[in-house]
């Protein structure tokens, strides 16, 4: 474990390579150590030395990939970029949002039950929405209805890494863009818009000031 004080690197997590492209080639990162799920990179104005994680899908692989991260290696900051479907009828396709509070679908898994909601520290000019994070793809109406009592975005892995982070007691901080709408038929219409919203967010997270002072 890290002393805080030795603590100086901002990660951008992501759940998969498709998310991080953008990323990548704006910090022109490379693989560190030749692992393909780890990169650094450097921001063109800052020149702050950044690392890129990509966790794979799902809450476990998202949890697992973000707790070995911050046990060894000095991360400051996470910041989550990733997708996510809309659950209220006001969130729309490419809307662009921050996250305020995350929590998990109900699961029986071990790793996961001591789990509970967390609040996170929004980015304050962009729409605040609360998250939750689903241990299997939500393409189910009745499920996603019941879903969107208490959260109005949904994707599989913001939870688990924002839980990976407050036990390392690391700031995380979230931005999520809407491809679906979670429905039955979604599946085509989430892949469809993938890559344009990926880079829509990693656009939008590079204009915030201050993100990468040091």
């Amino acid at each position: 474990m890290f002393p805080v004080e030795n603590r100086s690197l901002t990660a951008l997590v992501f759940a998969t390579q498709i998310e991080a492209e953008s990323a990548i080639e704006y910090l022109q990162a490379k693989p560190v150590n030749n692992n393909s799920n780890l990169l650094t990179g450097m921001h063109p104005e800052s020149h702050q030395k950044i690392a890129l994680l990509i966790t794979g899908m799902g809450p476990k692989s998202a949890y697992r990939a973000i707790t070995s991260l911050l046990s060894t290696h000095p991360i400051s900051k996470v910041i989550n970029l990733g997708v996510a479907g809309s659950l209220q009828s006001n969130l729309q396709i490419n809307d662009l949002c921050t996250i305020n509070s995350a929590h998990m679908e109900e699961t029986s898994d071990k790793i996961f039950q001591d789990f509970s909601q967390i609040k996170l520290t929004p980015f304050f000019h962009l729409p605040q929405h609360r998250l939750v994070s689903v241990h299997t793809p939500l393409f189910e109406n009745k499920r996603r209805a019941k879903l969107a009592t208490d959260a109005d975005l949904v994707d599989m892995e913001g939870a688990a890494i924002a839980w990976g982070c407050q036990q390392h007691d690391i700031p995380c901080q979230m931005l999520k863009g809407i491809t679906d709408f979670a429905g039955i038929d979604d599946k085509k219409i989430l892949h469809k818009n993938l890559s344009k919203v990926s880079h829509k967010l990693t656009a939008k997270l590079f204009q915030q000031e201050d993100v990468f002072v040091v």
